[in-house]
């Protein structure tokens, strides 16, 4: 057992308990949660994932510090909290990971009626498979183009894709394919992706139009400095106001 660790984990349990802006009910959950992980993540021998409950339902999660960030980001900073009254029928979930996300979504819209998700790593597509038994999942890179790419590990739950090199290769799907359908809501994460697929939709403004609501994780920074402007004024001639939650910008229109 890991003692020195157990301090900082006592800390996160209490900050959970203490978020009074949270249902009780909420907070017990996710305190419960982290308490597992934490403790699953210190025995020997290790475990690689944990079953806790979540959102009503046993999950089962991957066993890393990681997965405990998304977490405590998704349920406790509540980072796809929309800005505005939304009530989504249908959601596109780009990045799925292992369905933390996605299961915000299922107990916080009672409106949804179709989830659809994305998630290129094999680990994680598996337990997304058992979180979300009713969702439509597919294991799958979105990319500009159809094709495929590599996909290089970036840790248990983090992975990127590129265009060449080492990394196990993937099946990509084409995000305007994607839009060829209006969706209520398209939440994405795909780890540094974003920043060419929405420059390429920017290209054409209207494609963004086809969703009612954006959430983008934007990741590496210095590589998108170069399509921020084209990004956000495409947004923007599409009515999109856009405000910062977390590490998640939403775009979306104040008259839903």
């Amino acid at each position: 057992m890991k003692w020195m660790k157990i301090p900082r984990a006592l800390r996160d349990i209490i900050e959970v308990l203490l978020q009074h802006k949270m249902p009780w009910a909420d907070r017990k959950m996710v305190a419960c949660a982290l308490c597992r992980m934490k403790w699953k993540l210190n025995v020997k021998p290790y475990v690689p994932t944990t079953v806790v409950g979540l959102a009503g339902r046993s999950v089962e999660l991957c066993n890393d510090a990681a997965s405990q960030f998304i977490l405590k980001e998704v349920w406790l900073d509540k980072v796809y909290e929309p800005m505005v009254h939304l009530q989504p029928t249908s959601i596109l979930d780009l990045g799925a990971n292992q369905g933390i996300a996605g299961l915000y979504f299922v107990q916080r819209f009672e409106s949804l009626k179709r989830l659809v998700m994305y998630e290129p790593a094999d680990n994680c597509f598996q337990l997304l498979c058992g979180n979300l038994p009713e969702a439509e999942k597919y294991r799958e890179a979105v990319g500009v183009q159809e094709g495929t790419l590599r996909l290089v590990s970036g840790g248990v739950v983090n992975s990127r894709v590129r265009d060449q090199g080492e990394g196990l290769e993937v099946p990509v799907v084409s995000m305007r394919s994607l839009l060829s359908v209006s969706w209520d809501l398209v939440k994405m994460d795909i780890e540094g992706a974003e920043w060419k697929v929405l420059a390429d939709l920017s290209l054409t403004p209207e494609w963004l139009g086809r969703v009612k609501y954006w959430m983008i994780e934007f990741h590496q920074l210095e590589v998108g400095a170069e399509f921020r402007s084209q990004i956000f004024e495409a947004f923007a001639s599409q009515g999109y106001k856009n405000r910062l939650q977390g590490d998640v910008v939403h775009f979306y229109h104040e008259n839903l």
